[in-house]
C-alpha cells in the first residue's frame, strides 16, 4: 500500500475511535424525569467501573460497594448499566414478588397462527 492510503486508513481508524469514545462518554441513560439511579462508585468515561472490579472474585467488590453505598448499587461497566443487589430480601421482593413489573415478553401475533402461542419462550405474563 502506498503511504497515502495507509495514512488515510489510520486517520479513519482514529476518527472512529474518537467518535465511539465521545458517544459513550456523552450518552446518558434515559430515565423519566425525577428518577435517579441508586448510589454507586464514580465511574470513568468508557470503562466505567471496570478497573475497580476484581475479575477473579467480582462478588467481593460488589459486597464492598454494598457496605459503602447500600444494598442496591448502581455501576457502569464498559457502557452498560448494572444494578447490584446485595440483599436477599430485596432481591426476592424485586425479582420474585414484583416480577410482573420487570419481565415482560413481546407478543408476536403470528405465533397463534402457527400454533405456538403458548410456549415458555414467548409467554407473556398477564
Amino acid at each position: 500500500m502506498s503511504d497515502h492510503v495507509t495514512g488515510g486508513l489510520e486517520g479513519l481508524l482514529v476518527a472512529v475511535v474518537i467518535g465511539v469514545a465521545l458517544r459513550s462518554y456523552f450518552a446518558k441513560p434515559k430515565l423519566p424525569h425525577g428518577v435517579r439511579f441508586p448510589p454507586g462508585p464514580t465511574s470513568l468515561p468508557i470503562l466505567g467501573n471496570a478497573l475497580a472490579v476484581d475479575v477473579n472474585a467480582p462478588w467481593v467488590t460488589y459486597k464492598t460497594w454494598g457496605s459503602q453505598y447500600g444494598n442496591v448499587v448502581y455501576t457502569r461497566l464498559f457502557g452498560q448499566d448494572n444494578i447490584v443487589i446485595n440483599s436477599e430480601e430485596i432481591a426476592r421482593d424485586l425479582l420474585e414478588n414484583r416480577s410482573q413489573n420487570y419481565s415482560d415478553r413481546p407478543e408476536i401475533a403470528t405465533n397463534e397462527l402457527f400454533g405456538v402461542d403458548y410456549t415458555t419462550a414467548f409467554h407473556a405474563i398477564q
